[in-house]
């Protein structure tokens, strides 16, 4: 399910997951700020988990460096 979503083609890049909501930022404009682009991204990792089985979802997430417990927390997502 994952392997749908991503580019077929390119090299990967590895930066860490303070990086990757910068860039998320980045991506959602100027009235983006960090804090609301962690919380973005967070409310998608929620929604793919649900969508995807808990084996498939512990497999991607056993791929991705320590630092990004921060986007797969159990913590419950604040919505808005």
């Amino acid at each position: 399910m994952f392997a749908e979503a991503l580019p077929p083609v390119g090299a990967g890049e590895r930066f860490g997951v303070q990086e990757f909501y910068r860039r998320v930022a980045e991506i959602e404009g100027d009235s983006c700020s960090a804090t609301k682009a962690r919380r973005h991204a967070r409310a998608v990792v929620a929604a793919l988990k649900a969508g995807v089985s808990p084996a498939e979802f512990e497999d991607v997430a056993g791929q991705l460096p320590a630092d990004y417990a921060d986007l797969l927390s159990r913590e419950p997502v604040i919505h808005y």
